[in-house]
């Protein structure tokens, strides 16, 4: 479901002064490391690289991986990497494993993280991306999964999309899904129901953009044992209250979205032969937090994954329907949110282009060039809008890839 909530006018106090030129990342050079054709496993390419170096994937399956420094890893446009857990015989709790130094950002974008869980070798579910030790996880145009459940040996509990201990994790344009609870019938026999996955789980702040969030789901059997299904004991009597309920979509500790889609999973369905009886168990909840913040939905559309030289279109609508002025602020490697006026600053004010728009009809078509310098492969960027209408848009971040569809 749609999380829309009135959001108060943003006005600034006083105008931003953000000045500095689009240009390559002026700190310190970053390695880049190719996958495959330069370094031939994407572990190995982690192991090597340093802080802020950039490894850019093309294609593959991978995984599954452990970051211990804060690098960026993003998939080749038009050839999308898949991250996997681990499978019988391989060690790992997640596809993705963050074991970081307590500072940095991680970057991943344009990745497909889930897998498979083969049951007959009694494993355990793993999530797509768990751990901590980092600033920041910035995961975007991604599709995060946990791990189903193949042939499942016994009681089969779903695990959590991402389930991250950091003080940021910003989504953009992400899908992200909790794992499925399933079960051979052995646990019905015993009194217990699997548990569903959530679909993400972070201990700090979540800021969204036109994401998909949805809780892991519970699992739908018909019941035709005589001891278990019969005409005195209703199926749902056998369990305690809040087994077998589906995941919860999002569980954080602050959570600022824009035009993005919770759900909760389905809840079990068992269904009784005998009498017909189904007995349903309750959806996930959307949202476990007790801050929640909604901004405009989408002021902003641009691609996640632009390369090198190419020309990233943006659309911006004003609430309003016309606005005198729009500046648009782009930074090459987003930072932890700064407080400016009534809004939050997504972006590092030491590396940021501004550029100022006529708005006379609502609508503001803008073309903003990317340098064609190589050294961008790989690097994030964050996109906000500020007017005198309604102050700064939610954020809109993205990363370069390394070539052109």
């Amino acid at each position: 479901m749609l999380r829309t909530r009135p959001h108060p006018a943003r006005r600034l106090a006083a105008c931003v002064a953000l000045a500095a030129a689009l240009v390559a990342p002026a700190a310190r050079a970053s390695d880049l490391y190719r996958v495959p054709s330069q370094v031939p496993h994407l572990q190995q390419a982690i192991d090597l690289a340093s802080a802020g170096d950039r490894i850019v994937v093309d294609g593959g399956t991978w995984g599954p991986i452990v970051i211990d420094e804060p690098v960026r890893i993003v998939g080749v446009v038009g050839n999308r990497p898949t991250i996997r857990g681990p499978v019988p015989g391989e060690t790992g709790a997640a596809a993705v494993t963050l074991a970081g130094p307590g500072v940095g950002l991680v970057v991943l974008g344009n990745v497909e993280i889930g897998g498979e869980v083969d049951g007959t070798f009694f494993g355990s579910a793993h999530a797509g991306i768990a751990g901590g030790g980092f600033d920041e996880l910035l995961v975007v145009g991604s599709t995060v999964e946990a791990g189903a459940w193949v042939m499942p040996t016994g009681l089969g509990d779903g695990a959590h999309g991402i389930d991250v201990d950091v003080p940021l994790l910003v989504l953009e344009s992400c899908t992200v899904t909790g794992g499925a609870g399933t079960d051979d019938l052995s646990g019905l026999f015993t009194g217990s129901l699997p548990a569903s996955g959530d679909g993400l789980r972070c201990t700090g702040r979540v800021v969204m953009t036109s994401c998909w969030i949805r809780g892991g789901a519970g699992f739908d059997q018909t019941v035709d044992d005589p001891v278990l299904c019969t005409a005195t004991v209703s199926l749902c009597e056998l369990f305690p209250t809040g087994e077998g309920d589906g995941g919860t979509a999002v569980v954080a500790g602050s959570v600022l979205e824009s035009g993005s889609i919770w759900e909760g999973g389905d809840g079990t369905a068992l269904t009784c032969t005998v009498t017909g009886d189904v007995c349903s168990f309750a959806d996930g909840a959307l949202v476990d937090s007790p801050d929640v913040e909604s901004l405009p939905s989408l002021l902003l559309t641009l691609p996640d994954t632009p390369w090198p030289g190419a020309s990233i279109a943006l659309v911006y609508s004003t609430p309003g329907g016309t606005s005198p002025v729009i500046a648009l602020a782009a930074s090459l490697e987003p930072s932890l949110p700064l407080a400016v006026g009534a809004g939050e600053l997504y972006m590092d004010p030491a590396s940021v282009v501004v550029k100022y728009l006529p708005g006379s009809t609502g609508v503001v078509l803008a073309d903003l060039a990317a340098p064609t310098d190589p050294r961008l492969a790989g690097t994030a960027y964050v996109l906000q809008v500020w007017d005198p209408a309604s102050g700064l848009s939610a954020p809109r971040h993205g990363v370069f890839s390394d070539l052109g569809p």
